[in-house]
C-alpha cells in the first residue's frame, strides 16, 4: 500500500515511517501542509495519514483541502499526541 504521511515531528514520523514500511507499505513523508499541498498529486496515495496539530496549515484544512480542490477522496486518518478530544 502506498502511503503518505505529513507530520512535523522528526521522531514521530520517522517511527511511523520504519513501522509502515517494516509491514511491506511503501511510505512518502512530508514535515509540514504546506510541502504536502506543493507536492501531492491526485491519487497518488491509498491512505493518508495526517498530524492533527501541524504549523501553519493544520491537518483539518488539508483534510478541507484534498477534498474541495482535488476532489480526491483517498482515506485519511488523523495523528495526534492530544489525550482528550478537547
Amino acid at each position: 500500500m502506498n502511503i503518505g504521511i505529513v507530520e512535523d515531528d522528526l521522531l514521530q514520523r520517522t517511527a511511523l515511517r520504519n513501522w509502515l514500511e517494516d509491514a511491506g507499505h511503501q511510505c512518502r513523508c512530508f514535515n509540514s501542509g504546506d510541502e504536502f499541498v506543493r507536492q501531492m498529486q491526485r491519487g497518488e496515495f491509498q491512505v493518508l495519514l495526517f498530524d492533527w496539530g501541524l504549523p501553519g496549515t493544520s491537518g483539518i484544512e488539508l483534510l478541507s483541502w484534498l477534498r474541495d480542490q482535488l476532489q480526491d477522496n483517498t482515506p485519511v486518518i488523523f495523528i495526534t499526541a492530544h489525550d482528550t478530544e478537547e
